[in-house]
């Protein structure tokens, strides 16, 4: 017999059922991801010393060492094929046109290869919402519209976009899709999350101007959110933004591409002017930390100030290792990582964004 996700979903919530009734609940089912196939991570190391001046070449290849990231993925192949997008004798890289054409082509196949891992004929003629967030492309009709044909959906899904955010809108199109759900349990949201941040390097002309964006790869992350218990239940959502250090992180579109800014400081900062003042919010009783891994001295900073152990930063680390950070994607990444583990208990995921913006799930194993 078909499962019907409606049906069994809905039936806690009609009338009769009890005297009081209960409160919808949401539940990240299923997760799912995918990298483009070009593993830029070496060829990177030997293209950007090729841009600098060549007394910055040997300080970038040692700051690169420690930054803890063996595989990062793109859609384009750095070395090819010929004309390369990026050639290091090239005074200005492509312009954002030629950019938004590559994201075209590239986005909705990254987004299906996620997506249908987990749509399958069960599921869906059940969809009836899709949220997809993305910072790094723009087109219209966009990923939605491609995946409701490539996914065969039913054409009234309704769509929702959440563009141009940051690195914490993982958290932000979950919490969409939370609040779908709980306005009407019948609802089942797919989510998807989709960077390709690698198409919007710049010509760098100092070590600290690559630096900050020397750690961004590509990649896609789907989700099923429903209120079919299994899965990650979902127990609630935060905001904060600290606008006295909105100017650490910025996101601008220029004429060459989207211009990624992050202050040196940020680390530093997110110590001792942010963490320290939210530590009474993010503590309590947690067995999963999800953490985005914007860096490693990132981590280093956020497991150091929330007293968190080795083993509680292990996915996070572990994402960053084999993917690099894959902006809004990456968050995604961490909690797969961690629904396939089997470990139970109450989680709470974490990611940073421009605002200076901090968004918060908390969440258990259900």
């Amino acid at each position: 017999m078909r499962y019907d996700w409606r049906c069994s979903a809905y039936s806690r919530y009609l009338p009769g059922k009890s005297s009081m009734a209960e409160k919808p609940r949401a539940f990240i089912n299923a997760i799912a991801t995918a990298c483009p196939p070009h593993d830029i991570q070496k060829l990177f190391l030997s293209f950007i010393p090729e841009c600098l001046p060549k007394e910055h070449g040997a300080i970038f290849l040692r700051l690169m060492e420690r930054s803890q990231i063996d595989h990062r993925y793109s859609c384009i192949n750095l070395t090819g094929p010929e004309p390369a997008f990026y050639r290091p004798e090239d005074q200005q890289f492509p312009a954002t046109g030629a950019r938004m054409e590559l994201y075209k082509k590239h986005a909705p196949l990254l987004a299906h290869e996620a997506a249908s891992q987990i749509v399958n004929d069960e599921v869906r003629g059940q969809i009836t919402h899709i949220v997809v967030g993305s910072c790094t492309g723009f087109y219209s009709p966009g990923v939605d519209c491609d995946l409701i044909a490539s996914l065969d959906l039913q054409p009234t899904v309704q769509r929702r976009l959440i563009g141009f955010m940051g690195c914490h809108a993982g958290l932000s199109v979950l919490g969409t899709a939370d609040e779908i759900v709980r306005a009407d349990p019948k609802n089942v949201v797919l989510t998807v999350n989709i960077e390709l941040s690698t198409l919007h390097f710049q010509r760098p002309k100092s070590v600290p101007e690559i630096l900050g964006v020397a750690q961004f790869a590509d990649g896609c992350a789907a989700a099923l959110v429903s209120a079919r218990r299994g899965g990650l239940e979902i127990l609630e959502f935060g905001s904060r933004i600290f606008r006295e250090q909105a100017a650490a992180i910025r996101w601008d579109i220029t004429d060459q591409g989207f211009e990624m800014f992050l202050d040196q400081r940020l680390p530093k900062i997110l110590d001792e002017q942010i963490l320290s003042k939210m530590a009474g919010e993010l503590g309590g009783d947690v067995a999963m930390w999800a953490i985005h891994p914007g860096g490693r001295s990132i981590l280093d900073v956020i497991q150091k100030r929330l007293r968190i152990s080795d083993d509680g930063m292990r996915f996070s680390r572990e994402v960053l290792r084999k993917f690099g950070n894959m902006s809004s994607a990456t968050i995604l990444f961490v909690l797969k990582e961690m629904l396939e583990s089997g470990i139970r208990g109450n989680g709470s995921a974490m990611a940073f964004g421009p605002g200076l913006a901090v968004e918060r799930m908390r969440f258990k194993r259900a």
